[in-house]
């Protein structure tokens, strides 16, 4: 595991404190709980320990604390992680681990569990501390890596050792849960140490004939597998990685789901990658026929309310800022506080930088963009504008750094109000984002070139013929 990375799984619906003992997954008492500067529970409600959550835990005045949650599968995994120490748990819907602490010989508490799924727990504990040891087969300095090989062998040598130690673990439903998680342990570490530890981000393809035979060999359908993101690899490795790497992330997306559609029937799974598909177009892929894109999706997760609800505002937003449409209205201020409106600018190309001054990447385009604004000072038909986001309580440091860099162009900034509405309205998810309106108010190209692009003054030039 990589150092620092939480890999804490939980598929979890809904998170609420239960009133029934009998209904709460995990319940303890941990004294002077009042002195721990932080305690949490971590989770993932499918599987995948990227979009794990954080809850703080609610201690009563003696120490006791419960927590619940109604789990799409059976089985499950949390963390309960705690200033003084952290375990993770198998959870199991209708049971109950019960949480306390021990004190070893030196006075330092560790939390310990009991209940139903104590051997499960006790087998997960020994599985990642024993999957651990493959992290010294790849992570870190490439100089201190072993062989493809060793690393291998390593790894066959503890799974092959964990498998027999199942044997242990009771129920037998738990066991085989726990199969399926050491299987998906095993195939996670095998693309690691064959992609020599590139692998981690399942928007990866590597031509190694091994790698390929065992992402081939992923069961796309199953959420435990969804932990390392295996449904997500087994897909994008049957694309053509021409079409991710497009500028329009369409056929990409139509291609996505063609592979999809006759091997995922799990809602989990299928609700994640496509959360995950859709995520990844509508944040860098900016289709140019939004329906084109997005109709195929709709009709295949229309059982998807949450889906739907999360992305259909980003897509109105992309349908609404296409080339031609009317700019929506915004509002911001200059450093004295004085009011702007976007359409104070009519009868100008504008050209607008969306940044904040946390954004190392914003910083960088501020050069380029200031050479734009010395190329165009003289031209009347042509406005640039900076639009800073930075939260409210940072307007003194952005005032601050405007002031000494004396930028030659004029400089606004939203109110967080006015940073949710321009967000929501251009879709902008990431920054630096450029923005260019006609002289009319439309927009001409809601996802710019940046200023360092080397064709862009060529750009510019043609809208202003």
């Amino acid at each position: 595991m990589v150092k620092g990375m939480r890999r804490t799984i939980l598929p979890a619906l809904t998170f609420f404190v239960c009133a029934h003992a009998e209904a709460q997954l995990i319940k303890g008492n941990i004294p002077e709980s009042d002195k721990l500067k932080w305690a949490d529970i971590n989770y993932s409600r499918d599987f995948d320990f990227f979009k794990s959550k954080i809850q703080k835990i609610n201690f009563s005045p003696n120490g006791d604390f419960s927590w619940d949650t109604q789990l799409p599968n059976r089985y499950g995994i949390v963390s309960i992680e705690t200033y003084d120490g952290s375990v993770e748990v198998v959870v199991e819907q209708g049971e109950c681990m019960e949480i306390s602490t021990q004190s070893d010989k030196n006075g330092k508490r560790h939390l310990c569990y009991n209940g139903k799924n104590k051997s499960a727990t006790d087998y997960l504990r020994a599985l990642e501390h024993k999957t651990s040891i493959t992290a010294i087969t790849g992570y870190g300095n490439p100089e201190e890596r072993v062989s493809k090989e060793e690393g291998l062998r390593i790894l066959d040598e503890v799974i092959a050792d964990m498998r027999k130690q199942l044997k242990k673990v009771k129920p037998k439903a738990a066991r085989e849960f726990m199969a399926r998680y050491t299987d998906m342990l095993y195939t996670h570490y095998r693309l690691e140490i064959i992609s020599q530890h590139q692998d981690t981000h399942f928007r990866a393809q590597f031509p190694d004939e091994e790698y390929q035979k065992v992402v081939a060999a992923v069961n796309p359908d199953d959420p435990v597998n969804l932990t390392w993101q295996l449904p997500h690899k087994w897909v994008y490795n049957q694309i053509d990685p021409a079409l991710a790497n497009k500028d329009d992330l369409t056929d990409y997306a139509l291609r996505y789901l063609e592979v999809m559609k006759p091997a995922i029937t799990n809602p989990q799974v299928k609700h994640q990658l496509l959360d995950n598909l859709i995520d990844h177009v509508v944040a860098s892929g900016n289709p140019q026929d939004v329906d084109r894109f997005w109709n195929p999706i709709a009709e295949y997760a229309a059982d998807d309310a949450e889906l739907m609800e999360k992305y259909k505002p980003m897509i109105e937003a992309l349908r609404n800022t296409r080339a031609g449409k009317m700019a929506p209205e915004q509002t911001f201020c200059d450093a004295d506080g004085k009011q702007f409106r976007l359409s104070d600018f009519r009868g100008k190309v504008l050209y607008i930088d969306v940044w904040a001054t946390w954004c190392v990447p914003c910083k960088q385009e501020i050069p380029h963009f200031a050479k734009v604004a010395e190329h165009y000072k003289d031209n009347s038909g042509i406005q640039l504008i900076s639009i800073s986001i930075d939260k409210e309580a940072d307007h003194d440091k952005w005032r601050k750094m405007i002031a000494g860099e004396k930028p030659q162009w004029p400089q606004f900034v939203t109110s967080d109000a006015e940073d949710k509405k321009l967000s929501t309205d251009f879709n902008i998810k990431f920054i630096p984002r450029f923005i260019i309106i006609n002289a009319d108010g439309t927009i001409q190209n809601a996802d710019a070139p940046r200023p360092s692009d080397k064709d862009i003054i060529n750009y510019l030039d043609q809208l202003l013929d």
